[in-house]
């Protein structure tokens, strides 16, 4: 079950913020999440920063995730980090492609 989204850096996210979740090495948008906590420092040595989620929609296999593109996100925006601001229509978007093969 997902409970935790991880940060390489102490992320501005606030509880009631909707995350897209990433796949970086796949390039695959792979959940919608709600942050319910405030980030906190864990023992992670790639991801030291953690916030507590509520999974809204997740893909239940990662091959079946689709592509970051299809949320309207270039893949190339991505390849320096795995998190990035998106537009109102972005997450839309997300939604949309997400509902169709997410539980």
């Amino acid at each position: 079950m997902l409970t935790r989204a991880g940060f390489p850096r102490r992320p501005r996210i606030v509880p009631g913020d909707r995350l897209v979740l990433y796949a970086s090495v796949w390039r695959r948008i792979f959940g919608v999440v709600e942050a319910v906590g405030e980030p906190e420092v864990v023992d992670h040595p790639r991801w030291p920063w953690a916030i507590a989620v509520e999974p809204l929609l997740v893909v239940p296999r990662l091959s079946d995730a689709p592509p970051v593109q299809g949320a309207g996100v270039a893949p190339r925006s991505m390849s320096q980090q795995s998190h990035v601001s998106i537009t109102a229509s972005q997450y839309e978007r997300a939604v949309e492609v997400l509902g169709s093969v997410a539980r």
